[in-house]
């Protein structure tokens, strides 16, 4: 995996204006999430007062991921 450089950051923020996904990419970029947290969150994860995010579940594609969990005490 790739982390994004500084430019391409400012390009994909510039492209977040869209009205669909834009809060969407907004928040994965500056909190940092991976791409399976992002859809796992609800709005009981989010405070706005606090300003804070609390990642609790994420979301997987079964499909992908064939070979099993990271660690092996994990469960799928």
């Amino acid at each position: 995996m790739r982390a994004l450089n500084a430019d391409e950051v400012k390009r994909l923020l510039s492209c977040a204006a869209e009205p669909e996904n834009g809060a969407l990419v907004m928040v994965a970029v500056h909190a940092g999430l991976r791409r399976s947290e992002l859809p796992g969150l609800q709005w009981e994860d989010i405070s706005l007062d606090l300003v804070r995010l609390h990642v609790v579940r994420s979301l997987h594609n079964v499909a992908r991921h064939r070979r099993g969990p990271k660690y092996h005490n994990s469960r799928p």
